[in-house]
């Protein structure tokens, strides 16, 4: 935290949330159900201390687009639990940030992004600070149609421009990596 200049950070918390897409609402009992198999430990024990007071509150959560690993076995074990409305179940971080000497400028985007890098994987994660949009990681999008880089006389670049504009989160390693391989290859990226 120091790192990511909020040392100034009172306390931190960090708990499980999950996310669950049915196909109709779930009645009472596959609820309970439900509920019991997302459980970790005793339920009468208190997942985050002053959960209450939080300055700040950011949920990491898998990449919209993606299903995780985790996703993929606990839908399974929902299946096989009688939960077959159950279409899929997602599992993220909310981590709560108190601050008591400057608590209003926790808040901020420009505060907090130094943090992001600290608590995912910009892979596979993703921070999401207004939390009404973490039911987005459910969202599914059509298939775009296949694109052709022309790397042309600078292909650190445009490699460089793809991974930001497609959020491919690759590192400078691997941009050099991939403009050696396509040059060696004589091919264009697809």
């Amino acid at each position: 935290m120091r790192a990511a200049g909020l040392e100034s950070l009172t306390r931190i918390s960090a708990e499980f949330v999950h996310f669950v897409d049915t196909a109709k609402p779930l009645p009472a009992s596959q609820l309970t159900r439900l509920e019991r198999l997302l459980s970790y430990g005793d339920p009468t024990e208190p997942t985050s201390a002053g959960a209450g007071d939080a300055a700040v509150s950011v949920i990491v959560s898998p990449r919209p687009g993606t299903v995780s690993p985790w996703s993929s076995k606990a839908t399974d074990i929902a299946h096989n639990c009688g939960l077959a409305d159950v279409r899929r179940l997602e599992r993220g971080v909310r981590w709560q940030l108190f601050d008591d000497q400057r608590p209003s400028q926790l808040g901020q985007l420009e505060v907090l992004a130094p943090l992001f890098p600290l608590i995912h994987d910009r892979m596979t994660e993703t921070v999401v600070i207004d939390q009404g949009s973490a039911p987005l990681i459910f969202d599914t999008a059509p298939p775009r149609p296949l694109q052709k880089l022309e790397l042309g006389g600078d292909p650190k670049a445009v490699l460089t421009e793809a991974n930001a504009r497609l959020g491919l989160a690759l590192n400078t390693g691997e941009i050099a990596y991939l403009e050696a391989a396509y040059q060696r290859l004589n091919k264009q990226p697809t």
